[in-house]
Parts: C-alpha cells; structure tokens; sequence
C-alpha cells in the first residue's frame, strides 16, 4: 500500500523500487507497446518486470506525484516505463496551479528582441515545471536558460524564483513551450507595460485563468490601456494592482477606464507615482486633476467592484474633506459589504465609528512598496481614510 502523503523512493524498500531494467529485460520490453500504460499490466511476464508503484494504474500513480512533485525528475530516471508515464502526467495535468507568479519586462531602451521572466513556485513544484519544459523543447533551449535566481522565506513557505532571459516572442516552438509549462492558472502576473511587449504577452496567456495582474507603466497610453481593458475581459481575473505615473488616453477619459475596470474586477489597487512635471501641491490623480473623486469612486464601487485601495502619496489634496465626507455617508449605504482605503490628508483628527455596518477610520496610510525610489520622497507620511465592513476589517490591501 502507498501512502501518497509520505511516499518518497528513498522510503520504498529496495524489493520494490524501480529499477533500470537488465539487457533480456529490455528486449521483453522493446516487444511492448511503448506508450504509457492506462492500468495494471496485463501478462505475468509484465508483472516480473515491473515495480509495484509501474503497475499502478494512472489515477493512483498520478495522486502520488500530486504530492511528491519535488520528486519527478529523479523517478523518471528509474525506468523507461516510469519515464513515460512521469511525462504523460506532466502535461495531462496541465490545469494544475503550478505558478504563483509570472513578471514579464522588457529593456525600454532595447529594439525589443527579447523577453526576460521571472517565476515564482512553491518549491515543490518548480520541478514540475522543469520537466514540462524538458519534455516540450527536447532540444532544451528553454532548460538551459532557466536560472534560479534566490529563494524567499516567508511565515510558513518558502518560494524559488526563477528567470528565462532571452525569449524571443518569434520564436513559436519555444513560445508554445512555455505556454503549456505554464499551466493554465497563474495567481499572479506582473507586467511593466510596454505596449511593445503586449503582442507576445497576449499569445502566452492565451486561455489562461489570472487571479492576481499586477501592471506597472510610466506612461498609461490608449493603446496600452485598450490592451488593459481586452486582458481583463478576456481572463478570469480577480484583482488588479495598477501602477502609473502620467495617464494620456485621447480616446476616452481615465475616468471612463476606471469604470469599465470596475465593471469587471472585484479588487483594484490604485498606486500614483510622481508624474514628471506635475507639482506635489496639484490635486492629481491618475491622469485627472481637479476631479471630483468622491462621484468617481462611489460609481466605481456601486459596480461589480467591492473593494479599492488608492495610494497616492505625492499628490494628497486630490481628495477634499468635502470629498471625503460624502464618501463616508454614501458608501455604507450601498448594498454591498465594502472595502476601502484612500490616502487624504484632510483629516487632522483621528476618528472611527460604525455606520451601517461598516467601520470609518482616519489614520495613516499603510506604507507601500513602490517605484519611489525612482523619485524623490515625499517628507510626509500620508493619512487615510477608510471605509470597511465590519466583516473585512481584518482583511490586508492588496498588491
């Protein structure tokens, strides 16, 4: 019997681990069929060669590299039978969540002839995504340009992080590689957005399920944001954290974007950089200055959209106290369970009461990590205000 939560090779006893096949044994083997397996074998001479875990049927071998994924590099090396089967599961289950985040760039100042990637994988199923691209590029371009490039502790995880530089979007063999290695779920992508690069960004998510997209762009232009707008109606994505310096949509107005974007997502993440040329005393936000935000922001969560956070910490007069106290009587009274937060600095006393089942706070805005470092500090923490369920108080911004 196998225990899939604790099977490791090095547990099995050496009676019944794989083994390399001898020289008769393989010319019983090179008589077979040599694709993979569906069930238990079907002749006695079969259930001599092969291990107990090679006659397992798909179903239970595969529940087993489920959990010991770190492992299927080295198991295909036990057999030509394993080897096979381990590579049918690799892209059999190709709807697995192997990917926790994929950031996409590319060098701005470059004739754009490449792609660099950064992916981030539980350890333990980086060698999952090793063997899908080993599989699907035999030639091995791919594996050979995977780096792992340094390892994050976290609470209760580590992550690996690895990089492929040098992808050419043209390349179709490779492209189509890495499309399937992905999976076809990604928790989080980061992209900084160039609208060179949404050609090739567009093919590799092509039917791709985004929980989290991350987009972070100096210059927000019409053509990059009627990308934006087909990729969040295109996927599945939940949230999406958007970074930006200057907007300049000709097309349609920033405040015409952010509605559509609200129409679609559940969670957006605002974050204002310094935009050259704009003084930190102008009431700016996302392309618009002098806006009425408080109008703004209760249509954009009287949508589909139930939760926004908007860090702007270089320009924080865009929204009046005027602003803020329409805000704090109008969104708790939405038939929703809202979560909000907003740098403003009009408020000079701290304060919190309940309204309609929704707490409203004034304090100081959580601190984010952004491109700041591009720009120069503001001297000022920024205040906030917030409007939250009582239900969601405990909930963290996301980013």
């Amino acid at each position: 019997n196998f225990n899939s939560t604790n099977f490791r090779m090095e547990n099995l006893p050496m009676s019944k681990r794989p083994r390399i096949a001898t020289d008769q044994e393989e010319s019983v083997q090179s008589t077979m069929n040599h694709e993979p397996i569906e069930g238990s074998c079907e002749s006695s001479q079969d259930e001599k060669i092969l291990s107990e875990i090679e006659q397992l049927p798909n179903e239970l071998l595969w529940l087993i590299l489920d959990d010991v994924s770190e492992s299927v590099l080295s198991l295909r090396l036990a057999s030509r039978h394993l080897k096979s089967r381990v590579d049918k599961y690799a892209f059999q289950h190709s709807g697995l969540p192997i990917t926790e985040s994929l950031a996409i760039e590319d060098d701005e100042d470059s004739s754009f002839t490449s792609l660099c990637l950064v992916l981030k994988f539980h350890p333990e199923k980086a060698s999952l995504f090793k063997l899908r691209l080993k599989v699907g590029n035999p030639s091995e371009d791919l594996s050979r340009s995977l780096k792992r490039v340094h390892e994050e502790e976290g609470h209760f995880i580590s992550y690996l992080f690895f990089s492929i530089f040098d992808l050419h979007p043209n390349d179709e063999n490779m492209m189509d590689c890495l499309i399937e290695s992905i999976g076809t779920r990604i928790r989080k992508e980061l992209l900084s957005l160039n609208q060179k690069i949404w050609q090739a960004v567009s093919k590799l998510i092509e039917g791709k399920t985004i929980d989290k997209l991350s987009i972070s762009t100096q210059l927000l232009s019409d053509v990059a944001a009627d990308y934006l707008l087909q990729m969040i109606k295109k996927h599945t994505i939940y949230h999406l954290t958007l970074e930006v310096s200057m907007v300049n949509i000709s097309s349609s107005d920033p405040k015409k974007l952010l509605l559509e974007l609200s129409a679609h997502l559940q969670s957006l993440t605002i974050i204002q950089d310094y935009a050259k040329g704009v003084g930190g005393s102008r009431k700016y936000l996302f392309g618009l200055e002098d806006s009425n935000w408080a109008d703004i922001i209760f249509e954009m969560l009287d949508s589909k959209l139930d939760k926004l956070y908007i860090y702007n910490r270089y320009y924080q007069g865009y929204l009046s106290k005027k602003e803020g106290d329409i805000l704090q009587q109008k969104l708790p009274m939405l038939d929703k369970k809202i979560w909000f937060s907003a740098t403003c600095n009009a408020y000079n006393i701290l304060c919190s009461y309940p309204k309609n089942g929704h707490l409203i706070e004034t304090g100081f805005a959580e601190d984010v990590l952004i491109m700041e470092n591009r720009y120069p500090k503001p001297k000022t923490k920024p205040k906030c205000l917030r409007i939250r369920h009582t239900t969601r108080q405990k909930e963290p911004f996301e980013i």
